[in-house]
């Protein structure tokens, strides 16, 4: 008998509820219309509409707690995203990492705890650790490792660069201020 090895998404886990309104953004889409409006390329649709959500890359909250409210489905990204409550009261998306569930505590901190969710700078994270929204200059906001189930390991810490294997293979040197 032959076993069905195909992976699905465990989508059980998601808020049944509608997205954060201050976080959505109409985003019209313009296939195949140039800038006029006009059609320029024949035989491309619009497809469904969707609206596109609005995800914190960076660190705009940097040393206030924050708590998962739930995690949501985006369909403009692989990965899932969480929706967190800070303790100022602002509300953000965030790139949900696997294991991440509602209720957790995250944290964006020089020297945070590593624990699953939180982000402090690739200096301050172990060697041989599993990380992902790396930045690639400081303060810039994570740019690569950014779909689902992606994740880059740290090989060497060497003065105030840090040695990262990419998921693709390649090795690359990060500045050690970066935040991931």
């Amino acid at each position: 008998m032959l076993k069905n090895f195909a992976t699905k998404e465990n989508f059980r886990m998601l808020a049944k509820k509608r997205p954060e309104k201050s976080l959505l953004l109409n985003w019209r889409q313009r296939s195949g219309h140039g800038s006029s409006g006009r059609i320029t390329s024949r035989h491309k649709g619009n497809g469904v509409k969707q609206l596109y959500r609005i995800v914190d890359f960076g660190q705009e909250k940097l040393n206030i707690k924050g708590k998962v409210l739930g995690l949501e489905y985006d369909p403009y990204r692989t990965s899932f995203i969480a929706l967190v409550q800070y303790e100022d009261g602002d509300k953000r998306y965030i790139i949900a990492p696997g294991g991440l569930k509602a209720g957790d505590s995250v944290l964006c901190q020089d020297a945070a705890d590593l624990k699953t969710g939180n982000r402090l700078k690739l200096k301050n994270i172990s060697v041989g650790t599993a990380i992902y929204n790396i930045e690639i200059e400081p303060g810039r906001g994570g740019k690569m490792v950014r779909g689902a189930g992606t994740s880059c390991q740290i090989l060497a810490q060497e003065g105030k660069f840090v040695q990262l294997k990419m998921p693709s293979g390649e090795i690359r040197q990060i500045n050690g201020e970066c935040f991931a």
